[in-house]
């Protein structure tokens, strides 16, 4: 059978989850402290409990339902000093009181005529505090006769204050947020400026002023539209508001204030310019952003500028929504790239022997695919002017002849498709990446014309004595030039949106079948390289669109270039190199591909761990290889950065998107530049030109 004793510890452990479920469940500090008295109590026979809260400087009456309400009354509101009893003079000096007899302890003689006459003759009280250590009440236990406590005793005494400690800084701090709540509010609705309180995601809360400054009818007009409706789609600077909002809070995050000048959105369609303040403040526990502004449009622009502004914000948003898209694709597209095309160069290089030359095929067609798609990412970046196209002198036709595999494997088989090219022309200025790119969104755009069926006709073809002028850019065509002309047999194009589709992301297809962008990359490029475009278009049907490239008489680069797989790389003496890539895949690679040319390197996974390293040991690094974009520390400033430690480190910074550093800036910086994805063989010439010069 369970022993008595057995019983009562039980007792007790019921008891106590009962009050944390209390505490769990939000019930009142007071009925909690009668429920820790009565659990103590029921403990130790003859023993009664009181629970005071220090207010302030004055004790004030808790919990104690075994205690006549007389007494209660009675201390309820004592100051708080050094000899105001056992609860006072605890809560006063911050340390465990034990008083064997009241009659006659000294710190009971001003009280002690309250609690003799109850039969109070022992207390003992603990100081109540909060988890940081701040006083917050007492505990006290009183016995009918003069008594210290025993071990058990006096450990209850403790565990009975530090469960109320818990209860009674839930109460207080419910108190003061409460308190701080009704104060933010008052400020918050009577403030003249607009503010609103803000989460990532939706309006949480907004004043009167915002709602009539912004246009709404109602307050919950305002808290039930989306926030990226107070803002125009792009900022003056051409940056999408919802990038630069983002980037705004972050800052307000890490700064704690953060102020800025912002174009509004009114619900008429309107705009203003306001004077932006962010701070992030806690609502009910929940990190939140508070937002209070000022009109300050008067300051900025006249009236008549401001209707200018509206037209430039509009053309801003047409012009500049695809390098807004490419720059963000690039980066991480890049670094998949990078991998795929860097172990495939291990593994045809090292890893396979003669007998699996059908693995060394398929690798070398994974390695050719690699390469076409980070062609895309070029003509991506070079439309989006994040990058430098590198044109040189090239023959078409080769270029054409070549490309058609990949062109008839994207069109449907239901489209003929018919090549002619004239012999020995000569060459033009071109990056060898952009001619597919022209040709295939010409085609792409032929193929929807045609609606999947018909015949697209590609000539390569002298166009001699020109005398015209461009009825798209309205400039002089004169003289002679190499003229390639992709014609089909659709349903051809009205005159009058001739003029319009070049334009981003201007489509006559319904939505969904087509972005409205093939022609405008076209056209993008024929300008970059000083060429033009021609259309002959009929509304009865058939569309030709002819690009005209200027002859060169340089013999093309790309015949003379050496096979780079043939070429001896040279090995390394054990060097030691950082790698620096928040990729890991792309710092693998590298570390393994150093490894394999001799080297030995050392990887981090972001800048600001790089640095750590560096600074524990600088003599141990002979060179740094880095990424440009990474979190914490840039690719630049950690070149900086190391570059105080160790003046002239060699560095090789590789890159698949940055608008802060490029190829001419890199190099007067005494920077080896590379755009991912990275010939690797490139990168080990000059490790080791870098490692040893001489």
């Amino acid at each position: 059978m369970t022993s008595e004793t057995e019983q009562q510890a039980q007792l007790f452990v019921n008891r106590n989850a009962e009050i944390l479920e209390m505490i769990a469940t939000g019930q009142s500090a007071s009925s909690i402290y009668d429920a820790i008295a009565l659990m103590y109590e029921a403990r130790h026979p003859g023993l009664r409990c009181s629970l005071l809260e220090l207010k302030g400087n004055l004790l004030m009456h808790g919990g104690a339902p075994s205690l006549p309400k007389e007494y209660c009354d009675a201390v309820n509101g004592l100051k708080n000093g050094p000899n105001v009893g056992s609860c006072g003079t605890s809560t006063y000096t911050g340390k465990t009181v034990l008083v064997e007899d009241i009659a006659t302890d000294p710190k009971w003689a001003d009280i002690k005529h309250v609690a003799l006459p109850h039969g109070m003759r022992s207390c003992w009280s603990q100081p109540i505090k909060s988890s940081n250590g701040k006083v917050l009440g007492a505990l006290g236990m009183y016995y009918n006769h003069p008594a210290l406590p025993n071990n058990g005793e006096l450990a209850d005494l403790t565990s009975a204050a530090r469960l109320a400690g818990i209860v009674m800084e839930r109460d207080q701090r419910e108190i003061e947020l409460r308190q701080s709540d009704q104060r933010f509010r008052s400020l918050f609705d009577k403030s003249p400026d607009p503010a609103w309180i803000i989460d990532e995601h939706h309006f949480v809360e907004c004043n009167a002023a915002a709602v009539v400054i912004l246009g709404y009818d109602s307050k919950d007009d305002l808290l039930n539209t989306d926030p990226l409706n107070i803002s125009p789609t792009h900022q003056p600077d051409g940056e999408l508001s919802c990038h630069k909002a983002k980037d705004m809070m972050n800052a307000a995050m890490e700064k704690g204030l953060h102020r800025f000048e912002w174009l509004h959105l009114r619900k008429d369609g309107s705009v203003f310019f306001a004077e932006v303040t962010l701070s992030p403040i806690l609502l009910q526990q929940r990190p939140v952003m508070y937002c209070t502004w000022r009109d300050i449009t008067a300051r900025k622009t006249t009236e008549e500028n401001n209707a200018r502004l509206q037209t430039e914000l509009q053309q801003s948003q047409k012009m500049d929504s695809l390098g807004q898209f490419s720059g963000g694709i690039a980066h991480d597209f890049n670094n998949l790239l990078n991998v795929i095309i860097g172990y495939t160069d291990l593994a045809l290089k090292n890893r396979i022997t003669q007998n699996e030359s059908k693995l060394i095929g398929y690798l070398s067609k994974v390695n050719s695919a690699a390469e076409r798609a980070a062609n895309l990412v070029s003509q991506l970046l070079l439309f989006s002017r994040m990058d430098q196209v590198k044109p040189v002198p090239m023959k078409l036709a080769p270029k054409l002849n070549e490309d058609l595999a990949m062109l008839r494997a994207t069109l449907p088989s239901t489209i003929k498709i018919d090549i002619e090219a004239e012999e020995n022309l000569p060459a033009v200025m071109l990056d060898p990446t952009q001619l597919q790119q022209l040709v295939m969104n010409l085609c792409i755009n032929a193929r929807d014309a045609m609606d999947g069926q018909g015949e697209i006709s590609i000539r390569l073809a002298w166009a001699k004595d020109l005398d015209i002028k461009s009825a798209v850019t309205h400039k002089p065509i004169k003289g002679d030039w190499i003229e390639l002309a992709v014609n089909d047999t659709g349903s051809g194009i009205a005159p009058e949106i001739v003029k319009d589709i070049f334009t981003p992301f201007f489509t006559t297809k319904e939505v969904g079948k087509g972005t409205g962008m093939g022609l405008a990359v076209v056209f993008g490029i024929m300008e970059k390289n000083s060429g033009h475009v021609l259309v002959e278009a009929g509304a009865c049907g058939g569309t030709t669109i002819r690009l005209l490239f200027a002859p060169v008489t340089e013999v093309p680069l790309q015949e003379e270039i050496v096979n780079s797989q043939t070429a001896v790389l040279p090995d390394g003496q054990g060097e030691n190199i950082l790698v620096v890539d928040d990729e890991k895949s792309i710092a693998s690679l590298l570390c393994e591909l150093l490894v394999d040319y001799g080297y030995q390197p050392t990887v981090a996974f972001d800048g600001a761990e790089a640095l750590a390293l560096f600074q524990e040991n600088p003599d141990k690094f002979r060179m740094l290889i880095t990424d440009q974009t990474m979190p914490k520390i840039t690719g630049t400033q950690l070149i900086t950065q190391l570059r105080e430690i160790q003046r002239g480190l060699p560095v090789i910074l590789c890159t698949g998107f940055s608008d802060k550093i490029n190829e001419e800036e890199a190099k007067r910086e005494n920077i080896k530049f590379f755009n991912k994805p990275v010939d690797y063989d490139e990168l080990i010439q000059a490790t080791a030109l870098m490692l040893n010069p001489g």
